[in-house]
């Protein structure tokens, strides 16, 4: 969305010909029609940031989820806006790996961006968030999102774990006693074991 313009008038008065520059009823005439249409955008402008998706709650919101067929389904506000942003993201992508990574972070939402982005033969792609936590319903709007974006006969798997990579992946605090597991490597207590989500498609 393009910025409010606020120099209605002194843009159009600028491009006039030179030959009216000393007119001055000629000047006052055109500003007095070219203030009513800078009012016209002041008032406009705040209902149409009202109504787009950054800003958009409740019904409005319920608006744009019709425009893009995305039902709200009991979502709140923050997650219904993060659905369509997620949606406007897929429609818009080539399937790239920028277009990918893209729609991953739009979820995942790290500090410092960081995928393992893998490209398996013949037709597959893996991304996997580096050290990242990420809850069970992001890891599926995210999973979901990418699936339809990938290209034609792609198949897709997104790793994801509720812990971080340094908790579940670090030594026992015991000296005597190792606790191990087939999944999740090594963890120092019961409580960093939150082994790693696949979501193929």
């Amino acid at each position: 969305m393009s910025d409010q313009d606020t120099t209605i008038t002194a843009d159009a008065l600028g491009q006039m010909l030179d030959q009216f520059d000393g007119s001055t009823n000629l000047r006052l005439l055109a500003a007095s029609y070219l203030d009513q249409l800078q009012a016209l955008e002041d008032a406009a402008w705040p209902l149409l940031a009202e109504r787009g998706l950054a800003n958009a709650t409740g019904d409005r919101l319920d608006g744009i989820g019709e425009i893009f067929n995305v039902p709200r389904g009991g979502r709140s506000d923050t997650n219904y806006r993060l659905a369509l942003t997620v949606e406007i993201a897929v429609l818009q992508s080539n399937g790239t790996e920028a277009d990918l990574l893209t729609i991953a972070e739009l979820v995942i939402q790290m500090g410092t961006p960081d995928y393992e982005f893998v490209e398996n033969f013949p037709k597959g792609v893996t991304i996997r968030p580096i050290d990242n936590a990420v809850s069970v319903s992001l890891s599926m709007l995210a999973g979901a999102g990418l699936r339809r974006s990938v290209s034609a006969g792609t198949t897709f798997a997104l790793i994801t774990s509720t812990k971080a990579d340094s908790l579940i992946y670090t030594l026992s605090s015991s000296a005597t006693a190792l606790q191990t597991s087939a999944l999740l490597g090594l963890a120092n207590d019961a409580q960093s074991t939150g082994g790693y989500m696949t979501w193929a498609y």
